[in-house]
């Protein structure tokens, strides 16, 4: 039988089309900006920083050179000089302080009443505790307190060990100040472009609409009406992209050859002083290794070299290598043209020009992702209207499928842009908990958050069936928004892990309501599948967008505000999914369903302990939860200990999410077709194999993505297909119903990821002392439980069969 589809006034359809697009447009094209505008003032940063610490560090070596001598730091001789000096060659706004290695100052380039704001630094706990905990290594370190911004330089004594700082002090809006500029040019720039897109959105949807007569298909007209918009927002990003790249190219040269002039001078300043001691030149001994020192140690500059000048046609001609900057040394010989030259590095250009453009191009492919993501927002909002909204039908099932993988995409974007950066903060903080290291407790955070969600995911698979699903969801959602909000607030580690835990507890209670809406938005079981294919489909995508849009704020305003963008989104997701979903016909359906259940028996332990369900829980849920979490918790420890690029971990999320979202889903759908249900969950097992046995070839970059990719078609594939097997189990179909069943398998599963951190720090560990290769051991432990899953279930009822549970068709 035919069901009747609701005829939606197509300017009503074009009206919601253009409005969501539209907003849209408006947020990924600020975003694009943001990101560009965040990577250079990094990096502008960055440059600045080099000089600043190529002056101190000479500052540095002279009070070392001093105590070597017998002077002692407590009481130094014309401390006074060396400020001038110092603040001499640096910018107006840089106050230089010099401590004990108690953290108490001894001296500084300012009166000590005239700058309350910088001594008040200096009585902060954590600055305190940063300066008597200082490494006597040569490289700086730098942070930010309150609206100043510290860079810290050990000093040594002659045993090399930190006897105190030397610490310039800086307001942080100073550099803001500087590029403000920049800044004004590539908004305008950015709103120019968005202007021009948002007219030809507009015209594309209201003005040239598509022909009935050149499309026929009524469906297919629908996909044309949000594809048309989604590729007018993806070239506006790739317009945007393109020209912020080409400005960010001129802009970084410019900053090199000002951070290297800052250099030039510097060494300009002290050759030329000991040119006026009465050293010549060619007499100042050490001099090579000087400059090769200051060189090796400032990543802008490729060469320093002094010569003199017999014929230059450079005078004349007035040509510029932007590559090359130099100055007189007007203390030579009469007739003698001596000059200190500084070569920029080009290697360091081109390094920083790559990382923007991989930083361009993962933003446009996580923009493209969330585009096509939420393209069907309008067709829900739209069906809300119809007449078949409320009404129990394939249609309607459909309609819960297209929006449970949208929430949960919404969803998990949400939480991933935050929860994995809980432990960058801490470090920040330098916490400590009850005598544990800092390492160890930036770790407790996610880990505890993930504890809770196991406890409560326990708890709530009751309670929330006396109470209606959607007051549960937002009940649940109010208690992460306001854990995020705390911890955006949150001063110290106890609190941000007691927050965090409260977001595991919110976490718990919109899963569980997730879980209802899966058992009652399917007619039979027949739709089940697909509904958790969906949904595991949208969290995917959700960690890896929400992985790339959490670094991205972590890295530029910090990680404290990824809270408030997760709160937000959560926000988002609360009213997207109060919307789209027929909230009265799911609680009917739910009271039919449980009506038609009531002979079962929701008893865990007796099912837990059945052999199959063991055999389950064993071979299936622990390699399947643990393959889950190797992009999260093994590969960035991997690619740390090898040393490669950072940027490989983005590009690992990215092919993991992307495989796992739109290859897997469809994989499932067509093998469960052909080799039934068990045999589809053993595939799972070896393509796990697969993706570990890979990775133990070689540490290479390419076979690190192509192992990351193996392992995203592994969850994408697996996760539906394995849920769906485990629900038709006879074991678990006569004692459990659906939701207590998924609550049951989501417990495990928030067990072994919370573990797996653990795990993978120690085959990591294991690996390093014994020489043993446990990648290649663990995947070898992958194909054992495939084959052992198909000794112990080879007689199961969906073994070799083909299933339609995946495809069945409305009707």
């Amino acid at each position: 039988m035919m069901e009747s589809r609701t005829v939606i006034n197509p300017n009503k359809k074009r009206r919601s089309l253009t409005l969501i697009f539209a907003v849209l447009l408006i947020a990924a094209t600020f975003f694009v900006w943001w990101m560009s505008f965040s990577g250079f003032k990094s990096s502008y940063k960055e440059i600045k920083q080099q000089y600043y610490s190529v002056v101190a560090g000479q500052v540095v070596s002279e009070l070392e050179a001093s105590i070597n001598y017998g002077k002692s730091l407590d009481s130094f001789y014309n401390i006074s000089g060396i400020f001038a000096k110092l603040t001499s060659l640096l910018p107006e706004h840089i106050e230089a302080v010099i401590t004990n290695r108690g953290g108490e100052v001894l001296y500084t380039s300012f009166e000590r009443g005239s700058r309350q704001e910088i001594m008040a630094v200096f009585e902060n706990e954590k600055v305190v505790v940063r300066l008597e905990n200082i490494s006597p290594s040569p490289k700086y370190a730098y942070f930010e307190q309150g609206s100043q911004e510290l860079m810290i330089l050990p000093i040594t004594d002659k045993s090399n060990t930190a006897i105190g700082s030397l610490v310039l002090v800086y307001p942080s809006a100073a550099i803001k100040g500087e590029l403000e500029p920049q800044q004004r040019e590539t908004i305008q720039l950015s709103l120019l472009i968005l202007g021009i897109s948002l007219l030809i959105l507009i015209l594309a949807l209201w003005v040239l609409p598509v022909p009935a007569e050149a499309v026929k298909s009524q469906s297919a007209r629908q996909r044309l009406l949000q594809l048309i918009p989604a590729l007018i927002v993806m070239v506006c990003l790739s317009v945007q992209s393109i020209t912020m790249y080409a400005q960010d190219e001129e802009r970084y040269k410019s900053a090199l050859t000002d951070g290297a002039a800052g250099i030039l001078n510097y060494i300009e300043t002290t050759v030329g002083s000991l040119y006026e001691k009465g050293v010549a030149y060619e007499q100042m001994e050490g001099l090579t290794e000087y400059l090769t020192v200051k060189a090796k140690d400032t990543p802008i500059i490729w060469n320093i070299r002094i010569y003199n000048t017999i014929a230059d046609t450079d005078g004349i001609l007035e040509r510029v290598d932007s590559w090359r900057i130099s100055a007189p040394l007007n203390h030579g010989a009469e007739g003698r043209d001596t000059r200190v030259e500084i070569q920029i590095s080009q290697e360091y250009m081109n390094g920083q020009m790559k990382n923007l453009l991989l930083v361009f191009l993962i933003t446009m492919i996580a923009s493209a992702v969330v585009v096509f993501e939420v393209m069907r927002l309008p067709e829900l909002l739209m069906f809300r209207r119809s007449s078949e909204f409320n009404r129990d039908s394939s249609l309607q099932e459909e309609k819960i499928t297209l929006g449970l993988r949208m929430i949960n995409f919404i969803f998990f974007m949400a939480l991933y842009a935050s929860m994995p950066f809980s432990s960058i903060l801490i470090r920040k903080w330098d916490g400590q908990i009850g005598g544990l290291s800092t390492d160890v407790t930036a770790s407790l955070p996610m880990t505890l958050e993930l504890l809770s969600l196991m406890l409560f995911s326990m708890l709530l698979a009751r309670f929330s069936r006396h109470t209606g699903k959607r007051t549960f969801l937002v009940l649940s959602a109010a208690v992460i928004i306001s854990g995020n909000v705390l911890s955006a607030l949150a001063t110290n580690p106890q609190q941000l892990i007691l927050f965090r835990m409260l977001c595991g507890a919110g976490f718990a209670g919109v899963k569980t309501a997730v879980n209802a809406i899966i058992a009652s938005g399917s007619r039979e079981s027949d739709r089940t599948g697909l509904h958790i294919a969906a949904m595991n489909a949208g969290l995917l995508g959700g960690i890896m967008c929400g992985g790339s849009l959490g670094a991205a704020i972590a890295n530029s305003i910090g990680a404290s505000y990824t809270y408030q963008f997760t709160a937000g989104l959560i926000l988002a997701f609360l009213a997207i999914t109060l919307h789209i979903l027929p909230w009265k016909l799911l609680n009917e359906k739910q009271e039919s369903y449980s009506g038609q259940k009531k002979t079962k028996t929701p008893g865990i332990l007796p099912v837990l302990w059945q052999r199959k369900v063991l055999g389950y829980l064993v071979l299936v849920s622990l390699p399947l939860n643990l393959g889950l979490m190797f992009i999260v918790s093994f590969i960035p420890s991997y690619v740390e200990k090898l040393s490669l690029p950072v940027i490989l971990i983005s590009y690992g999320y990215l092919v993991n999410g992307l495989l796992g979202i739109y290859l897997g889903p469809l994989l499932a759908k067509s093998l469960t077709k052909r080799i039934g249900k068990a045999m589809s969950v053993a595939v799972m097992l070896f393509m796990g194999a697969a993706a570990l046995l890979v990775l133990s070839i070689s540490p290479m970059a390419a076979v690190i993505l192509l192992s990351t990719a193996l392992m995203g078609l592994f969850d994408g594939f697996g996760s539906p297909v394995s849920t769906d097997y485990f629900l038709d189990m006879p074991e678990i179909k006569e004692k459990l119903d659906i939701p207590s069943a998924l609550a049951f398998l989501g417990v495990i599963g928030n067990a072994v990821q919370m573990l797996s951190p653990m795990i993978y720090g120690w085959l990591l560990l294991m690996g390093s002392h014994t020489g043993i290769n446990t990648i290649f051991a663990l995947g070898l432990v992958y194909l054992v439980f495939g084959l052992l899953f198909l000794g112990m279930f080879r007689r199961s009822n969906s073994f070799g069969k083909k299933d339609l549970s995946f495809h069945n068709k409305p009707t």
